[in-house]
């Protein structure tokens, strides 16, 4: 985990992030949210193996199934017919945010208050 604390690693990440946002929106590649998909689940596994790795730690479950919610919508985009994948787009979000805030309750039963949220 000592990488994930590494200022040079996040400012690295960040510039090679912007630079995909401008050749994207320059119209450079095609395919990006293919890509962002991709990254959006492997930022959402690297939360839920924080979790894995400290149990204590049940906020990682949120933001580590919100991303793979994200992941999964923008990989439906781009897989999918727009018909099929429209729908499915918050369905995706939205059902991936209420599935993390469920298992912060499974995991910790004292934080009744994520029992609100998830339903």
């Amino acid at each position: 985990m000592g990488l994930l604390r590494s200022r040079t690693f996040w400012g690295v990440v960040f510039i090679i992030g912007g630079i995909l946002f401008l050749l994207q929106s320059l119209d450079v590649f095609e395919g990006g949210d293919l890509i962002w998909g991709l990254l959006f689940i492997l930022v959402g596994g690297l939360f839920l193996s924080g979790f894995w790795a400290n149990r204590s730690q049940w906020w990682y479950i949120v933001p580590g199934l919100l991303f793979l919610g994200i992941g999964a919508s923008s990989l439906s985009s781009a897989l999918l017919p727009e018909k099929i994948a429209g729908p499915l787009d918050g369905m995706f979000v939205l059902g991936a945010l209420g599935v993390g805030f469920w298992l912060v309750y499974l995991a910790s039963p004292g934080n009744w208050w994520a029992i609100i949220p998830a339903a």
